[in-house]
């Protein structure tokens, strides 16, 4: 049968001229994709620009929120103790388990004696921070001495044991001479010292439901009163003291208990007035033993007494603390503060990173903020501290608190609390867990991303706290253009550089790069940037600072200096700035 007329059939040499014409446009298409493309370090970092980005396409419209403003105000709205930024030891041994992970290998403050050296590195590196030892096995933690009395009564030297009570573990004794290790540690690297003792020394825990708490995870009640003698506590401060009239003192402030607080104690479930009862009988103590008076944690004279380190469900935090002041003669009030909750919540939390860590979507964020605003509305003297904050509790969230993304909680964390005249806030832990600065690999201490991050606050970011906001000049409401969600900025008078400002800014937009310009009396200032970028997503393990890896405790930490001009930030990144010249009022005096 013939072809029907007017119908074309494809002939094979048809067929490759089309194919042909296809792959020719797709290839000029993904050339032209590849000259729009802005690599983000070229935008931040000001490089020299690649050849293929030598004459880009212009962009047709701009992303919504891409151009900010900072506005800073002309004032200071709050001050924190100098050092502010901590840093913990913790005293969990390698059979410690979270989520079944094993994540404390040698860890504890007795193990890492093994590298001391690299401690003395890190310590030395973040200076100036103070150093916290303590955490939940501290109550269960008996120092050598003659007088010690059931149950702290063990062998000195002695390991933790597993039990099957909430803090997991029995008692352990160590000796003086780690004590005295620590103390040098500090007192070597000027490191104020933040010690926490037993709580339970003196108490006994009886068998039997414990009234004192209606939880299914409820631990024994311990009953009788705080002594410093049954456990060696006196032994251990007398040592203390020892140091400090020698010259070589670096105790700054001690705590007692960690988390025995109400129903929601771990080792203990203690009132308010108990806790107070016991925090004088310390105070007794530290009297007795140090002579002066302290004026900051890095200053000479009798050491801070802080307390009680509880972490309450925040909504009764406020009551309980209130109760507990009134009696109890302490120098500053500590609370413990996991903004993002259970480290068990990892898989979730990865998935909505940002609506989670930024602003007060997230609820353990809203408690805090209705804590410390009660607590300031009462006209309350009393400095806060937090003692320990590792964003999830539970020894951190896996590849998320160890992560480049931890950055944006922790120094959100960090300035939100600076502005609410928080005093010292610590970091859970400088090594072991999720949650660690750095982790123990063999004799070495490697960084994670936050350790750069506590390294460069520490560094800039002086005691005088100024308030600082982002805006969207695109959408105004009835006073002002609005504020940005996912663009948070920090500001402080530099740490040193009398006049200067210190900022950090996040930029929280996973896929929008932002255009931040500053105020106009800083415009045209030369400034010091730090660019911190992730190499590969916003979970990887290590940073880049201005394209450059660190992994190092001891890395430089070099900046870029950048005429004047708006500051840029890739998406998913932070920087931390300082304004050279800045002669801004409030950090002049």
């Amino acid at each position: 049968m013939g072809r029907p007329h007017g119908v074309a059939v494809a002939t094979p040499r048809m067929v490759i001229a089309v194919v042909a014409t296809l792959i020719t446009c797709l290839a000029l298409l993904a050339t032209q994709l590849e000259f729009d493309h802005r690599d983000p370090h070229e935008t931040i970092h000001h490089n020299r620009p690649h050849p293929r980005h030598a004459t880009p396409r212009p962009r047709p419209m701009r992303v919504k929120g891409e151009n900010v403003l900072l506005k800073i105000q002309n004032k200071l709205v709050a001050t924190t103790d100098a050092p502010y930024v901590c840093v913990s030891l913790d005293w969990w041994p390698d059979e410690k388990v979270d989520w079944s992970h094993h994540t404390w290998n040698a860890s504890s403050v007795v193990a890492l004696q093994e590298v001391r050296t690299e401690l003395k590195r890190a310590l030395a590196s973040l200076h100036p921070v103070a150093l916290r030892v303590g955490g939940t096995l501290q109550d269960l933690v008996a120092y050598d001495s003659e007088d010690r009395a059931s149950p702290f009564d063990m062998s000195c030297p002695s390991s933790f044991r597993p039990a099957g009570d909430r803090a997991a573990f029995e008692g352990a004794c160590v000796t003086l001479d780690l004590y005295d290790a620590i103390e040098t540690l500090a007192y070597d690297t000027k490191t104020p010292l933040v010690f926490g003792l037993s709580g339970l020394h003196g108490r006994v825990r009886e068998e039997g439901a414990c009234p004192k708490c209606d939880s299914k995870n409820c631990d024994k009640c311990w009953t009788g009163r705080w002594s410093a003698t049954s456990g060696g506590a006196r032994s251990l401060l007398q040592r203390a003291a020892f140091h400090a009239k020698r010259g070589r003192g670096a105790l700054a402030a001690v705590s007692l208990g960690n988390e025995l607080c109400g129903q929601g104690g771990i080792a203990a479930h203690l009132s308010p007035a108990e806790l107070a009862a016991d925090f004088r009988r310390l105070r007794v103590e530290i009297d007795a033993l140090f002579e002066g008076t302290r004026t900051s944690i890095s200053s000479k004279g009798r050491p801070y007494v802080v307390g009680p380190d509880c972490q309450l469900p925040l909504e009764r935090a406020y009551d309980f603390y209130s109760n507990f002041e009134k009696e109890a003669n302490v120098d500053a009030l500590a609370f413990h503060l996991y903004w993002l909750g259970a480290g068990k919540l990892w898989r979730p939390f990865k998935k909505k990173l940002f609506d989670k860590i930024l602003g007060s979507a997230w609820p353990l964020g809203r408690g805090f903020y209705a804590f410390v605003n009660a607590y300031t509305k009462a006209s309350r003297d009393t400095p806060l501290w937090i003692t320990e904050a590792g964003g999830m509790y539970g020894s951190g969230g896996i590849n998320v608190t160890s992560s480049f993304a931890s950055a944006f909680w922790y120094l959100d964390e960090l300035g939100e609390s600076a502005k609410k005249s928080i005093q010292v806030h610590c970091r859970q832990a400088l090594v072991g867990g999720h949650y660690g600065l750095t982790r123990r690999l063999g004799d070495r201490l490697v960084p994670r991303p936050d350790y750069f991050a506590t390294k460069l606050w520490a560094a800039v970011m002086g005691p005088r706290v100024l308030s600082a906001q982002i805006r969207d000049p695109s959408i105004e409401d009835a006073y002002a253009p609005a504020p940005v969600a996912d663009c948070r900025a920090y500001a402080h008078c530099h740490r040193t550089q009398i006049g200067d400002v210190s900022l950090v800014v996040l930029n929280g937009a996973s896929r929008v790069a932002r255009r931040v310009a500053l105020p106009d009396e800083f415009a045209s200032l030369s400034r010091l940037e730090y660019h911190m970028t992730a190499p590969l997503d916003v979970f990887d393990d290590r940073v880049l600072l201005n394209g450059v890896l660190l992994n190092t405790v001891d890395a430089e930490l070099v900046p870029r200096r950048v005429a004047g001009g708006p500051l840029t930030l890739a998406p998913a990144s932070y920087v931390v700035v300082v304004v050279e010249g800045a002669k801004f009022g409030p950090c002049l005096g």
